[in-house]
């Protein structure tokens, strides 16, 4: 009885770590409102910066309104676009090496949403202070 009790543990275990390190789907952040006190599109560019570079992703402008973020981690590379204005921006998927996308299914590896989802915590901080 203890052994199929073992057995069934480990099995949970095993699956739920496949789970958790496997494809997603691919989480963009689109049209994210800015907080009121902004007054400028100027404000929300340096927050961007500011966040980006702060959680080690590497921003160029593209255009007066276009900011492309690159992160590499390891062995990992993350590209996004992130249009911007005074009242909202996004932060959308452009491309990746190693991190399993699937254009099809729009699905990428789990840590890149945790990555997105860091990085859009990290802009809002921004945004308020």
């Amino acid at each position: 009885m203890q052994k199929k009790w073992i057995s069934f543990l480990m099995l949970a275990v095993v699956s739920f770590l496949l789970t958790a390190c496997g494809v997603k789907p691919i989480h963009e952040v689109e049209s994210k409102v800015v907080p009121n006190s902004i007054e400028n599109s100027d404000q929300v560019k340096q927050a961007i910066k500011r966040a980006g570079m702060g959680l080690g992703w590497i921003i160029k402008e593209v255009d007066a309104s276009t900011l492309e973020g690159t992160l590499f981690l390891r062995r990992h590379v993350a590209r996004i676009t992130i249009p911007y204005s005074s009242s909202q921006y996004s932060l959308l998927y452009k491309s990746s090496e190693q991190l399993d996308y699937d254009e099809e299914e729009k699905t990428i590896h789990s840590n890149y949403n945790g990555w997105i989802m860091n990085l859009d915590r990290a802009i809002q901080v921004q945004l308020i202070h």
